[in-house]
């Protein structure tokens, strides 16, 4: 499964995606960012995909420029009242503008397409770079304790849509989008039953909301795009 818009791919994991993670999820340069720092063990690696591959949490491989920089994710999706936690390591760090990119589509996706809630993360203190963009997009800080290295932030889908018009249409511009978001439903999400699930919940339900929404079947797959109406 694949979303595209702003020239920024993300991909749903794979079990073959995961030894790349757990690679530079255990470098240095990604490890002093994160609160959990213990050395990762291909075991533990297998089990935690496990965990995570289902229903209640996204995990996506950001890609930009062809190449595969970070991943970020939903995660812990809440039935309820459908809030979430949300996460983002990068390891190529030499697209600065591509993070809040992956970062913007995410927030799309979850509010507008899936019809998702709050949004949660929790960030080192030290983490400013983090702390800047996460700001920039909408995040609130909810709890900030003083002997605590980390801070709980929290955005909501009006604080988003208020603090991000103008940046979004910069992006636009900026990354010469017509607007479209598409998302690719692959061969083996079909196999699994994630696209047929994708397709009930939110890609059906979006197409009779607006007709315009296409759809072409390649080789298995189906890509359907359309215009969000942000």
């Amino acid at each position: 499964m694949k979303w595209n818009r702003y020239g920024i791919t993300l991909s749903r994991i794979t079990i073959d995606d995961i030894e790349l993670i757990r690679k530079w999820r255990n470098d240095p340069i990604v490890s002093c960012h994160m609160i959990y720092r213990d050395h990762i063990t291909p075991e533990q690696q297998i089990k935690w995909f496990h965990s995570i591959n289902n229903n209640q949490n996204s995990y996506y491989l950001i890609i930009y420029k062809n190449e595969k920089i970070g991943l970020i994710n939903n995660k812990n999706i809440e039935t309820k009242d459908s809030s979430s936690e949300a996460g983002i390591f990068i390891w190529n760090d030499t697209y600065d503008f591509a993070p809040l990119l992956a970062s913007v589509l995410l927030c799309e996706i979850g509010f507008y397409i899936m019809k998702g809630g709050d949004s949660f993360a929790k960030v080192l203190k030290k983490n400013t770079r983090a702390i800047e963009y996460n700001t920039i997009i909408g995040y609130d800080v909810i709890e900030n304790k003083p002997k605590s290295k980390q801070i709980k932030i929290k955005l909501s889908k009006e604080n988003f849509r208020t603090r991000t018009e103008k940046l979004r249409r910069t992006i636009m511009v900026n990354t010469n989008s017509n607007g479209e978001i598409s998302l690719e439903l692959e061969k083996h999400d079909y196999e699994t039953g994630l696209a047929q699930m994708m397709e009930k919940l939110y890609v059906f339900p979006l197409m009779q909301e607006d007709p315009s929404i296409q759809c072409e079947e390649i080789k298995g797959s189906k890509i359907y795009s359309g215009k969000l109406i942000i």
